[in-house]
């Protein structure tokens, strides 16, 4: 497969499934909204959910899109941080366009949760194409 293919699987995502790990490293998949811009998924959560309370111990985490006849499985991990104004912007204005939410660039110049994938593998139909690509972070 080509990267260009996925990164478009990527963006057009609605949903994206986040798998974490409890602290007796139980996984826990939960689904999340969130716009892939730059080679990264970034998205929102209260620190009060069980995932984020999983992240805040193990940021090592795994990301797959809903489709599985062709799909995509990201591994790597997430940090927690605040972003530049310019990166805020895209970020606000790419959710917006894609939800509608109203989000404000201020919302993740505060805080944003930000998964940047180690490994990357994907498949088109009974594992046709498989394709993994990897990422130096």
């Amino acid at each position: 497969m080509d990267w260009n293919e996925v990164v478009e699987k990527l963006v057009d995502a609605t949903h994206y499934w986040l798998v974490t790990v409890t602290t007796s490293y139980a996984p826990i998949s939960r689904p999340i909204d969130g716009v892939w811009i730059r080679n990264s998924l970034y998205f929102g959560g209260h620190p009060s959910t069980r995932w984020r309370r999983n992240l805040a111990s193990n940021s090592k985490a795994a990301v797959n899109l809903e489709d599985t006849e062709k799909p995509i499985i990201l591994e790597g991990k997430v940090s927690i941080s605040t972003l530049n104004q310019d990166l805020a912007e895209e970020v606000a204005h790419t959710s917006n366009s894609k939800y509608g939410f109203g989000q404000t660039p201020d919302q993740y110049r505060r805080e944003a949760c930000i998964f940047m994938p180690q490994s990357v593998i994907a498949w088109a139909g009974v594992f046709e194409n498989a394709t993994k690509f990897l990422f130096e972070n």
